[in-house]
Formats: C-alpha cells, structure tokens, sequence
C-alpha cells in the first residue's frame, strides 16, 4: 500500500491541524540534516533514524560514525552524509509540492 505525503497533510489541515505543525516538522528536519554534517554525535544519533534507498548504507554511516571518524575529518563519510543528506532533501521537497 502507497500513499502520498500530500494527501496525508492534506487530510491534517482538513481535520483541523495547524500547517505551522506541518512547516515546524519539516524545518526540523532541514535542521536535523544540515546538523549532521557538521556535529558527528548528532550525526551518529540521527543518521539511524532515516530511511533511505538502502539500510545497508545506514548501518556502513553508523559504523563509520561509532569508530570515531568525524565528517569534518574524512571526507568520504562527509561525502556520504552529503548525498544521504541531498537525497531526502529532494524527498522533502518532493512532499512540499
């Protein structure tokens, strides 16, 4: 079963919730991924809690982050919380329309 982002918000604001509550989540999460570039102990407690294409690149972020590296330090792991990062960006903005 699919559903759209959109309709969710939509049936929200419908049954009377705030688009504030629907601007506030989202701004959070805009903040959450910039965040994560810069704050390894944020990313190591945030990066498990997004979904993306593939967990296994999930749990390769999570290694990485637990051993110490730091994205201000390599830049692969900084590379690859970039595109995780640009990937649900891209979802965001695709359930923003």
């Amino acid at each position: 079963m699919t559903f759209e982002w959109r309709q969710v918000i939509l049936l929200g604001t419908h049954i009377g919730i705030p688009d504030e509550v629907f601007l506030s989540l989202q701004d959070d999460m805009m903040s959450g991924l910039n965040r994560m570039l810069v704050d390894a102990r944020f990313a190591g407690q945030y990066v498990p809690f997004l979904g993306g294409p593939d967990a296994e690149i999930v749990t390769t972020l999570c290694d990485m982050l637990g051993s110490g590296l730091k994205p201000s330090r390599d830049p692969f792991l900084y590379s690859c919380l970039h595109a995780t990062r640009s990937h649900h960006l891209m979802g965001l903005r695709k359930k923003a329309r």
